[in-house]
């Protein structure tokens, strides 16, 4: 059962009575329908984009169970609507929604563990040593994850939010996308690690290959620095994506 936030009030001032409604439906109150997850400008999108287009399910299923409870001058009353479900009830408590929801002290705790960059599973761990009656599941931390990284990058794009970081850090960057968005070319050195670099500069190829066995797709490439005691450091990092680029870049 889900109540709605809002409280709807009516009054006859003829019959003299004033009357507060609180509106309870089921938490599968709507048709079931696929949802695909996608961009705004699909027509956009590259193929290659597509191919990793996700897809999901919802859980609602249009159950039309529905009560009223009403708050007159003489108590209240419980007016049921439709008292059938159109599906099985939940095996388990933690499969209500309502009844996994973190409140302000475990919110606090979970977002201090997600900035620790503790795993979800250990944050849950930790929640259930805390409490153990603690209803959370994994999406639950899944879900303060995913809002707490929608909060940092304050509308922007991750790609957006990490060329603001190295331009505030006094990085030296550079940053080519395609069309559709996706990143072809990102280079970004410290301007320290510059200066101390020396004219012989080492560079480590990390290329990633596809599963397949498919041609090289994408690389990371790391321009390390040594010092006269032979110790290494590191002066900047490039993304290529793309054959092509690897082939020019000789890598």
């Amino acid at each position: 059962m889900k109540k709605t936030n809002e409280l709807k009030t009516s009054a006859n001032l003829e019959s003299g009575y004033f009357e507060l409604r609180n509106m309870s439906f089921c938490y599968r109150p709507i048709d079931f329908k696929p949802i695909t997850r996608t961009t705004k400008h699909e027509a956009r999108i590259s193929p290659r984009s597509r191919k990793n287009k996700r897809e999901s399910e919802t859980r609602l299923t249009d159950c039309q169970w529905k009560a009223v409870g009403m708050q007159r001058k003489d108590g209240w009353y419980l007016d049921v609507k439709c008292d059938k479900h159109n599906h099985n009830p939940l095996p388990y408590i933690a499969g209500h929604t309502s009844c996994r929801y973190l409140n302000e002290e475990s919110t606090e705790l979970v977002e201090k563990m997600i900035a620790a960059d503790l795993p979800a599973r250990q944050v849950l761990r930790s929640l259930h040593h805390e409490n153990p009656v603690f209803l959370a599941i994994a999406r639950t931390i899944y879900n303060a994850k995913s809002k707490r990284r929608h909060v940092i990058l304050y509308g922007r794009t991750p790609i957006q939010a990490l060329m603001d970081e190295l331009e505030s850090d006094k990085f030296y960057r550079a940053l080519e996308c395609s069309y559709d968005g996706s990143v072809k070319r990102l280079f970004f050195a410290h301007v320290d690690s510059v200066a101390l670099a020396q004219q012989q500069i080492q560079l480590r190829a990390l290329v990633r290959l596809h599963l397949q066995g498919q041609p090289v797709s994408d690389a990371v490439a790391a321009f390390v620095g040594h010092t006269n005691l032979n110790a290494s450091f590191s002066i900047g990092f490039a993304f290529l994506s793309g054959e092509a680029e690897l082939i020019m870049c000789g890598l």
